[in-house]
This record gives C-alpha cells, structure tokens and sequence, in this order.
C-alpha cells in the first residue's frame, strides 16, 4: 500500500496523467498522442511526490515499448491503461492516528446530525376504491 502524500502541484499531474490516459482508453486520443503526451511530461510524473502516477508511468512507458517491439497485442496494451486508470483513481493512505482520528470525527458528525434533525412522521392513509 502506498502512502498518500501529494500536495497540489503533484496532485495536477495525476489529474493530467489521468485525463490522458482516459482520453487514449476513450479513444479521443491516438496511441501516437499518447506516447507524444508521456514522452513531454514524464520528467514532471517522475519529479512528483506521487508514486503511484511515478509506477504507472514507468509500466506505461516501457508497455509502449513492448508494443512497438510487439512482444504485447494493442489489447493487453489497452488492458494495461485501464488497470493504471482505475489505480490512479483510487487514493491509498496508511492507516495510522490521524486517519483514525477522522473517522471519529466523522462518526461523531453523523450521529450528530441524526440527533439534530427533526423527523417527521408521514402517515399514508390508503384507501380502497369505490367501484
């Protein structure tokens, strides 16, 4: 599991890397646009903080090359950017005392908020109709 630490800088080039890699897997970019879009932004993924965009990048990059040598099908390929895009969509954090401090805290906020509202008992009164 990798440790969540992306400030927001980091956090725009996973959000460009991922709209990227959607737009290629959606098929509104080109396998070219993609290798031309990894090539001129990978210094930016590997500088970041983010290690999950960092390994996604390195897989991608050398899937590409895989492909060109065509030791993978265009298919696995594809395969490939969609596990990448369901691993960049998803944010893993370490449990530790400030995570378990939020879910406290969010425990008490929701039972709060089920004491604070005022409930209203609706009725329904049904009736059979008259022939």
């Amino acid at each position: 599991m990798t440790t969540l630490s992306i400030n927001a800088g980091d956090y725009a080039v996973r959000s460009d890397f991922l709209t990227t890699l959607n737009n290629f897997f959606l098929g509104s970019l080109s396998l070219n646009g993609l290798q031309e879009w990894l090539l001129s932004n990978l210094q930016s993924i590997l500088d970041s903080n983010d290690a999950v965009a960092v390994e996604a990048a390195n897989e991608i990059d050398a899937d590409l090359i895989a492909l060109n040598d065509k030791t993978i099908t265009e298919d696995a390929f594809i395969e490939s950017v969609e596990r990448w895009i369901n691993k960049l969509q998803t944010i893993s954090i370490s449990i530790g005392e400030l995570a378990e401090k939020s879910v406290s805290t969010v425990a008490e906020t929701v039972s709060h908020s089920f004491k604070a509202r005022d409930y209203q008992d609706y009725r329904f009164n049904f009736r059979q109709p008259v022939a």
